[in-house]
C-alpha cells in the first residue's frame, strides 16, 4: 500500500459523500404539467417522466427534507408546507400517500409556531437542531436540500473521525481499514445516508464510544445524552457503557459520566416540557400507536406471503409510513413488542459475560462495539418500525468491527447495505404500491443477513485475536498506516 492510501481513501470518501450521493434531479412535483386543472397524484405525474427523470427523483428523495423544512418555516415564522405541520390526531389518521411532497398547500402563519405545542413533531428536540441550521441560510426548498445533505455528510464524516481514532486503539493501523469499510458502508447504503438526520444519531454513537476508548467518562455521559436528545435509541447504549465502567470496577469514572448525561438529559427536558406543555405525551402516544411497518420483518414476511395467499395483507398509509393491515398484525405486533427486548437482554447479558473475560482494553472495545452493534440490530429487525435509514446508526461501530474482524464478518455488513439500498429508493417505488411478494422477500433477506452479521461479530468479539490482528497489521508496509 503506498504511503499517501489514507489521502486517497479520504479523497474517495469526500467525493463519495458531497459528489456522489448529491447527484440528482428535479424535485416530482416539478413535472407536474403546466396549465393542468385539478389535483394530481405522484402516480400520475411520474406515469408522465422518462426514465433519467425518474431515476433523477428516486435520487434526489426530498420527501423528509420537505417535512424538516415545513418544521423549521413553521417555527421560524415563514409559510409552511401544510401537509407536514399538523395536530397529531391528523397524523394518525389513514390517507392516500398521494400529497406527501407537494409544496403546493402553503400555509403563512400570522406568528410563529411552537414544536410539539403548536403541532405534532413525532422526534425528540434534538431533530429540530439538524433541521433548522439549514434553514438559518435559505427557505428555499432546493438549497435547503442540499445544505440538509451537506449537513448530514459533515456529521458522517466527523462520526468516521472519531470510529478511527477509536480503531487505532483496537490495535495500531486500524484506522485506514475502518475508513476504507465506512467507503463502502456509505456506498452500499446510498443516499438515504444522507436524506434523513440519522447521522446525527451515528455522530452521536461515535462520539460516546470514543469518549469511552479514551477515558472521558464525562465527555462520554454527555455524547450518551445528546444521542438521546437527538432521537432516543442510543439510550440503547446505557447498559454496555456500565458494563464498560463495571468491568473495571471504575465507580468514579461511572458517576461522572452519569452526571454528564443526568445534566444534559434534564436540561433538555425541561426544554421540552416549556415548548410542549400539555401535548408533552404527544410523541409517546403517536409511536405506541404505530402499526407494523410494511419494512419491518413482520411486514416483510406478509408481503412475501402474498406468493402463497393474496389476501394475506394489505397496506394503509397512516403515521407518515406505509403500513400493514392484516388478521396477523395484532399478534405480530405483540411478538415486535416482546422479541426486540428479549434480545436486547440476550445482548447485555453477553456483554457483561464478555466483560469479565477479557483483560485488555483492546477485547473490551471490541467486546462495547458488537454489543452496540447487535443492540442496534436488534431494534431494527424485531421492532414494528423499520426503515432503510436505521443503517446509519451501525456505521460507527460496524466499520470497526468488520474492519477487525473475518471476511465474513465484512462482507454481510456491506451485503446488507446494498440490499437496503435496492430496497429503498429503488425497489420501494415500483413495488410497495403493489405489494409484491418480491418486495418482502428482499426486507426479509437484508434483515435477516444483519441478523446474522450482529452474530458473527459477537462470536467474534468473544474469541478475540487480537495477537494475530496486531501482527498482521504491523506486518503491513509502513504506508499503510
Amino acid at each position: 500500500m503506498k504511503p499517501q492510501s489514507r489521502a486517497a481513501l479520504w479523497a474517495i470518501w469526500l467525493v463519495l459523500v458531497f459528489g456522489v450521493l448529491n447527484i440528482y434531479g428535479p424535485s416530482l412535483w416539478s413535472y407536474r404539467p403546466e396549465g393542468r386543472q385539478g389535483t394530481m397524484t405522484e402516480r400520475e405525474i411520474a406515469e408522465a417522466m422518462t426514465p433519467l427523470q425518474t431515476l433523477g427523483v428516486i435520487l434526489r428523495n426530498d420527501t423528509d427534507t420537505g417535512r424538516y423544512l415545513s418544521y423549521a418555516n413553521a417555527i421560524l415564522g415563514r409559510p409552511y408546507g401544510a401537509y407536514y405541520v399538523r395536530s397529531m390526531r391528523q397524523w394518525t389518521t389513514a390517507e392516500q400517500n398521494d400529497s406527501g411532497s407537494n409544496p403546493s398547500a402553503m400555509v403563512a402563519p400570522d406568528h410563529p409556531l411552537l414544536p410539539w405545542r403548536d403541532f405534532s413533531v413525532e422526534y425528540p428536540p434534538g431533530m429540530l437542531i439538524s433541521a433548522l441550521a439549514p434553514a438559518l441560510f435559505t427557505a428555499d426548498k432546493d438549497l435547503y436540500h442540499l445544505l440538509f445533505s451537506v449537513e448530514m455528510g459533515l456529521m458522517l464524516t466527523l462520526a468516521v473521525w472519531l470510529s478511527m481514532s477509536t480503531a487505532e486503539r483496537v490495535a495500531p493501523g486500524l484506522g485506514r481499514e475502518t475508513l476504507l469499510m465506512s467507503i463502502l458502508f456509505v456506498g452500499g447504503l446510498g443516499i438515504i445516508s444522507l436524506r434523513r438526520y440519522d447521522a446525527a444519531v451515528a455522530l452521536a454513537v461515535a462520539a460516546v464510544i470514543a469518549a469511552l476508548a479514551s477515558r472521558k467518562p464525562f465527555a462520554s455521559g454527555l455524547a450518551l445524552a445528546a444521542g438521546v436528545i437527538v432521537k432516543g435509541v442510543p439510550i440503547l447504549l446505557a447498559p454496555i457503557g456500565f458494563a464498560w465502567f463495571a468491568a473495571q470496577r471504575a465507580w468514579g469514572p461511572l458517576a461522572r459520566s452519569l452526571a454528564g448525561t443526568a445534566a444534559l438529559l434534564l436540561a433538555a427536558m425541561a426544554f421540552y416540557l416549556f415548548l410542549a406543555g400539555a401535548n408533552a405525551l404527544d410523541a409517546i402516544v403517536y409511536h405506541s400507536e404505530r402499526p407494523l411497518q410494511i419494512e419491518s420483518s413482520y411486514g416483510a414476511l406478509l408481503v412475501a406471503a402474498r406468493a402463497f395467499d393474496p389476501d394475506i395483507v394489505a397496506s394503509v398509509y397512516s403515521f407518515g409510513s406505509e403500513n400493514i393491515v392484516s388478521v396477523w398484525e395484532p399478534a405480530l405486533r405483540r411478538a415486535a413488542s416482546l422479541l426486540p427486548v428479549l434480545a436486547l437482554l440476550g445482548v447485555y447479558v453477553w456483554c457483561f459475560a464478555a466483560m469479565r473475560r477479557a483483560e485488555a482494553a483492546p477485547d473490551r472495545l471490541r467486546i462495547v462495539l458488537a454489543a452496540a452493534s447487535a443492540a442496534f440490530v436488534a431494534f431494527i429487525t424485531l421492532g414494528k418500525i423499520c426503515s432503510p435509514q436505521y443503517l446509519v446508526w451501525l456505521l460507527p461501530t460496524g466499520a470497526i468491527s468488520a474492519a477487525s474482524g473475518s471476511r465474513l464478518n465484512r462482507m454481510l455488513l456491506i451485503s446488507a447495505c446494498a440490499l437496503g439500498q435496492i430496497e429503498y429508493p429503488f425497489a420501494y417505488p415500483f413495488l410497495v404500491q403493489g405489494l409484491e411478494p418480491s418486495f418482502g422477500l428482499l426486507v426479509f433477506l437484508r434483515n435477516a443477513i444483519l441478523i446474522w452479521w450482529a452474530v458473527i461479530t459477537m462470536r467474534e468479539a468473544w474469541r478475540p485475536a487480537l495477537s494475530s490482528l496486531s501482527a498482521a497489521v504491523s506486518a503491513a508496509p509502513q504506508g499503510a498506516t
